[in-house]
């Protein structure tokens, strides 16, 4: 037997010897990297999930109407404008707000404020929105019902004004408002918030308009000089009234003036007599 062969007899027993530690081996690995996969697998499905409830997005729905004769009646064809004021987060303590820089100047506790201090607020942030010309986020309509709404909107608090008013609800006011996303509803968090803004009718004025050609309308005048309103009733009386006065003061100072004459000639006469 030569060298090389009795080195290769010595060899294969020692392989033999080994295989069944290095199939074990392989196969702790196996193991080891199927349980990784699972383990990185588990965590993506629990991620994905917090990453899309860690970024939510919510709507915003006006639902707008105002009582004539008893009824409400809703404001169709009006149009709105969203602005972003803040932005907010949501985690275990609640949601904060941080105010955007353009707003700087009005930032404050946001969820803290009462019905007073958010129709304040509103105004204050209108002027600064209209003074820097801040671009809405979204627009929306409203329809027959009155109901309008615009999407997409990311957590924050939005300032809602009306931009476009229909002819039948020019008589309507209403202020700027703010609304939150998500805001809480019954105990419990929304992203979907629906707002009910306040309307009012502008009443015309104690008796009505006056009619077309009637005393007091400047729109329309009477009379016979255009731009010159008839005076009215009383008018007349005092007018009257100064009238007869003057006359009766001319006719005072004309009397008076005939006897003084008289006087006068019968002084004459009696003087060529003598």
């Amino acid at each position: 037997m030569s060298m090389a062969d009795a080195t290769l007899h010595k060899r294969v027993p020692v392989l033999g010897r080994l295989w069944p530690s290095v199939a074990r081996l392989v196969a702790l690995v196996r193991r080891a990297a199927f349980a990784l996969l699972c383990v990185c697998a588990a965590l993506v499905l629990c991620v994905a999930p917090a990453a899309v409830i860690a970024a939510p997005v919510g709507s915003i729905t006006l639902d707008c109407s105002v009582e004539r004769d008893g009824v409400d009646a809703p404001l169709a064809g009006d149009r709105y404008a969203a602005v972003l004021v803040a932005r907010a987060s949501v985690d275990a303590e609640g949601v904060r707000h941080e105010t955007l820089d353009v707003f700087a100047s009005a930032d404050c506790a946001w969820a803290e404020l009462d019905a007073g201090g958010l129709r304040d607020k509103a105004r204050e942030v209108h002027d600064l929105a209209v003074d820097a010309a801040v671009e809405p986020v979204g627009t929306l309509g409203t329809n027959a019902s009155g109901v309008g709404a615009v999407y997409g909107l990311e957590p924050g608090i939005y300032l809602l004004y009306r931009t476009e008013t229909a002819p039948a609800n020019v008589d309507t006011t209403t202020d700027p408002f703010l609304v939150g996303v998500p805001t809480f509803v019954d105990g419990a968090l929304t992203y979907n918030v629906t707002a009910h803004p306040k309307f009012e009718v502008e009443k015309p004025p104690a008796g009505g308009d006056p009619e077309p050609g009637a005393p007091g309308n400047p729109g329309n005048p009477g009379g016979m000089f255009p731009g010159l309103d008839m005076p009215s009733t009383g008018d007349i009386q005092m007018m009257l009234v100064g009238l007869l006065l003057i006359a009766g003061v001319a006719v005072l100072w004309l009397s008076r003036r005939v006897s003084a004459s008289g006087d006068a000639s019968a002084d004459e006469g009696a003087r060529e007599q003598n």
